[in-house]
């Protein structure tokens, strides 16, 4: 009866662990200290959502472009609020979103399921409202997580 509780007990912790993604963590750990994680952003944008809705009025898409021109004052009539969204691959450090030269969000973004054996161990996401610390004119607009870093240029009248 004693192995049997004990297997049972051994079963249940793996489990969790698994369900925690703590295999992931020490995989991204040793390639961190012994090789290269490949991490990097996709799928990122800016939204504008107006106070009234619950969707983005306009999408920019920043992958393929890191100048972009938003035009808000188009939105004059409604509170017009800025975010920056998107995903990243392979990293368990912080996100940090840095807005003319204000950091705005250092903080663990979202996990999504990721097999432990797949290229792609790690998967989150994220979306952080500029609104605050973004000016008329032109921002400069910087995101990074481990090794990866993407810089953006936004001008916004």
């Amino acid at each position: 009866m004693n192995k049997k509780k004990f297997f049972l007990s051994l079963f249940i912790v793996l489990i969790i662990l698994v369900v925690l993604q703590v295999p992931n963590y020490i995989r991204y750990q040793f390639d961190k200290n012994f090789g290269d994680p490949h991490t990097f952003f996709y799928g990122v944008g800016i939204g504008v959502l107006l106070e009234t809705n619950n969707y983005y009025e306009e999408e920019i898409d920043l992958d393929d472009q890191n100048k972009v021109s938003i035009n808000v004052s188009q939105y004059k009539k409604r509170k017009a609020d800025l975010y920056i969204y998107g995903e990243y691959i392979n990293s368990a450090e912080p996100l940090v979103v840095v807005l003319n030269d204000n950091v705005i969000y250092n903080d663990k973004a979202e996990n999504e399921s990721a097999n432990f054996y797949s290229r792609y161990y790690f998967k989150k996401h994220f979306v952080v409202k500029l609104s605050e610390a973004v000016k008329d004119g032109e921002n400069k607009l910087v995101i990074s997580t481990g090794k990866a870093t993407k810089s953006y240029e936004l001008y916004i009248n």
